[in-house]
């Protein structure tokens, strides 16, 4: 029964993101959780902001340990630009799965869209944490980018930039953004970005 409410939960997810709006009524009862869920992905796809959050919030209100229904409100909210609320919501789903590597990201978005030095600094922690542990990382690279940029580290904005392309197997931006590194590097001198250059410079 624990299995199969997960299939159910996970095919109104599936059918939230492909279906259409007959399909998902003429499949399920309006009260239950699989509608919500369904509902709230479909309301957010169309841009109703406002009924997306009524249903997620329903789902949270029946199912209040259910990690990846706090994951949807914040993808929601995230999407409509609140990062503040985006966050909060990602940190309750972590606070029930701690070791689920996408609300990592999801999390660390979110706090770049909310800003200021402390959160970016938290979004930094959480992009090494989700790209020591993802095996194709290239859009946390991006955003630890921006991280960095914000924080006026451009060596490491550019490192970060350099990551990525050579996960794109873009050599020629990969380049680009590690000989902008060693100039932003060049004033400053630091071992550890130096280190980080030398290992950039072995691979390409």
């Amino acid at each position: 029964p624990y299995l199969e409410k997960k299939l159910a939960l996970l095919q109104a997810k599936l059918n939230g993101f492909l279906s259409s709006d007959e399909h998902i009524e003429n499949i399920y009862d309006k009260n239950s959780l699989e509608f919500w869920y369904s509902n709230s992905i479909r309301s957010h796809l169309k841009g109703d902001k406002k009924k997306a959050l009524e249903f997620i919030d329903k789902c949270i209100k029946s199912n209040p340990k259910n990690p990846y229904f706090y994951e949807i409100k914040a993808q929601i909210l995230y999407e409509n630009g609140d990062g503040l609320n985006s966050s909060h919501n990602y940190r309750k789903a972590l606070n029930l799965i701690k070791s689920e590597r996408h609300f990592f990201f999801g999390l660390a978005k979110a706090l770049y869209l909310t800003g200021g030095k402390r959160n970016y600094l938290e979004s930094i922690e959480l992009l090494k944490k989700y790209i020591s542990i993802e095996e194709f990382p290239v859009d946390a690279w991006h955003f630890l980018a921006l991280c960095y940029g914000k924080l006026k580290e451009y060596a490491l904005s550019s490192l970060a930039l350099s990551e990525k392309f050579l996960l794109l197997n873009d050599i020629k931006n990969a380049k680009l953004q590690l000989n902008r590194a060693i100039q932003f590097n060049s004033n400053n001198n630091d071992k550890n970005i130096s280190s980080q250059i030398t290992d950039l410079k072995i691979i390409i």
